[in-house]
């Protein structure tokens, strides 16, 4: 068979407006209701944009590594950072939007944390290890002289 051109025609139907939610609402419409459910959809928008830079950032102390020990296991805790941080985030969402938790510390709860682990991290890899200042250690006594 040969055909000169093919096609198929489609009736054009009405399309049907569903239920607008807080995922579907765009965000000065999230801003301008400010529901608890849109609360919770904007503590999403502006976490996941934050939590990528952090993530980003977490990436720069576990890609050193020790020559001693296996390379994977930086791997694994990264993998098992941000599995916590995401649940952490989802759960933060959550909780705003049935208002267990505050709006003002579920915007910056979680991701203080997260920042705090940066920087920790940060501060581990430039001192080389978690040795904390001189000014913290136990000395020991001296010994007598023994003539």
């Amino acid at each position: 068979m040969a055909f000169e051109r093919y096609g198929l025609r489609l009736d054009p139907k009405p399309v049907a407006r569903g239920q607008i939610t807080a995922k579907t609402k765009p965000t000065p419409d999230l801003l301008a209701d400010w529901e608890p459910r849109d609360r919770g959809e904007f503590v999403k928008r502006v976490g996941v944009p934050v939590s990528a830079v952090l993530l980003a950032l977490l990436a720069i102390p576990l890609s050193s590594s020790n020559p001693r020990v296996g390379r994977s296991i930086n791997l694994v805790v990264a993998l098992l950072l941000y599995m916590v941080y995401a649940n952490l985030l989802s759960l933060m969402q959550a909780w705003v939007a049935q208002e267990r938790v505050a709006f003002g510390i579920g915007v910056w709860a979680v991701h203080a944390g997260a920042a705090l682990l940066v920087a920790l991290m940060f501060w581990r890899r430039l001192t080389l290890g978690w040795r904390w200042p001189r000014l913290f250690y136990r000395r020991a006594p001296r010994a007598a002289a023994t003539p």
